[in-house]
C-alpha cells in the first residue's frame, strides 16, 4: 500500500471465512485462485444500533496514521484489545489481540 491508500479501510482485509455472498460465489466456482479480491474488507463491518429510536450505522474499526503518515494503526472498536499496524510501501505489518474476549456492547454510546 502506498501512503494515499494507508488510511482507507477498504484496503484492510479479514483473514477468516468469507461472509460476502459475491465472494462466496467466487470461491465456490474456483475463481478465487486467480482473483486476489476474495476476502472481506473491514469497511463492510457495520454495526446497526437503535439508539434513541434512530437507526445508526456505526463503523467498528478505527484507522489512524502516525505523525509521519507512513504507519497506519488499526484498532477494533467491537473487540477491544485488537491492534494491527502496516507500514506504507513495504510488506511490514502485524496484528495482535490482547484482551478478555468480551465484545464491546456499548458501541452505540461511543459516537
Amino acid at each position: 500500500m502506498n501512503t494515499e491508500e494507508l488510511a482507507c479501510q477498504s484496503k484492510y482485509l479479514h483473514f477468516r471465512p468469507v461472509r460476502n455472498l459475491d465472494k462466496k460465489d467466487l470461491i465456490k466456482m474456483g475463481e478465487c485462485i486467480f482473483n486476489f479480491n476474495f476476502l472481506d474488507s473491514i469497511d463492510q463491518d457495520e454495526i446497526k444500533s437503535n439508539l434513541y429510536y434512530e437507526l445508526k450505522i456505526i463503523d467498528s474499526w478505527s484507522v489512524h496514521l502516525d505523525s509521519t503518515k507512513t504507519i497506519a494503526n488499526v484498532r477494533s472498536l467491537l473487540w477491544p484489545g485488537y491492534f494491527a499496524f502496516h507500514k506504507a510501501n513495504s510488506k511490514i505489518s502485524a496484528g495482535v489481540y490482547i484482551g478478555f474476549g468480551i465484545k464491546n456492547i456499548d458501541m452505540a454510546y461511543m459516537q
